[in-house]
């Protein structure tokens, strides 16, 4: 790798992560300047993901100063099993979002921009997307035992149980919904229990099948490793 291609490597070392997670913070503050109800905004699965890949971002920003000032090297203290399922969380909120949520809004004339829609497009384009390259290209992959593979649904069955219990509340989000998303809402358009069961169903084997095939992944790359290292 020459000096150019090094340099490169490391200013996008840092500003992938610098991007992650003054993007999350910016958009935070956005919502809490029109007006958000801060147990409604984290009540949401896209601020909870976003929430923890910032902190990540902010972890790798500090391993990174460490590491180049030879201080200490701390980049891989975070088990490769915890930064899959991070990646996972964001990269199925953008998933998520353009396949369900965008439509359902452009359906019912929800989409317009302003502050609350340049949150939306960095929270649910820019941040997946971001953190998708920077697990790509810069995260050191690790072997994951493919049993180990069911946490990958656990968060989102624990969100899921979250919402029934928040609904107990009766505190409201936009739209008169005691629910955070459509999906999940017995009531919304009278889909009853049996669709939002259906809709929990399909996401959970989405969460399941996008986390294999990122354990899958990371474990090729270690095997194609370990082999050019035994050459």
């Amino acid at each position: 790798m020459n000096k150019g291609k090094i340099l490169t490597y490391k200013i996008l070392n840092y500003a992938l992560p610098t991007a992650i997670f003054a993007m999350v913070l910016a958009s935070i503050i956005i919502m809490f300047s029109i007006g958000a109800n801060a147990f409604n905004l984290f009540s949401y699965f896209t601020i909870q993901s976003n929430i923890l890949i910032a902190l990540f971002a902010l972890f790798l920003i500090v391993a990174n100063i460490l590491k180049d000032t030879g201080k200490a090297d701390i980049t891989n203290k975070i088990p490769f099993l915890i930064v899959l399922i991070m990646i996972l969380n964001i990269v199925l909120t953008g998933v998520v979002y353009l396949t369900m949520l965008l439509p359902e809004d452009i359906k019912n004339g929800a989409f317009i921009m302003g502050a609350s829609q340049v949150s939306n497009i960095m929270l649910h384009g820019a941040v997946p997307l971001l953190s998708l390259i920077y697990f790509l290209v810069f995260t050191e992959k690790k072997k994951v035992k493919l049993v180990n593979t069911y946490v990958f649904i656990l968060y989102p069955i624990v969100y899921w149980g979250f919402t029934l219990l928040r609904s107990l509340s009766g505190i409201k989000f936009m739209g008169d919904s005691l629910f955070p998303y459509f999906f999940l809402d017995p009531e919304f358009n009278n889909q009853g229990f049996g669709k939002v069961l259906m809709y929990v169903s399909f996401l959970l084997i989405l969460f399941y099948a996008v986390g294999l095939l990122l354990t899958l992944l990371s474990n090729h790359i270690c095997k194609k490793k370990t082999l050019n290292k035994e050459q």
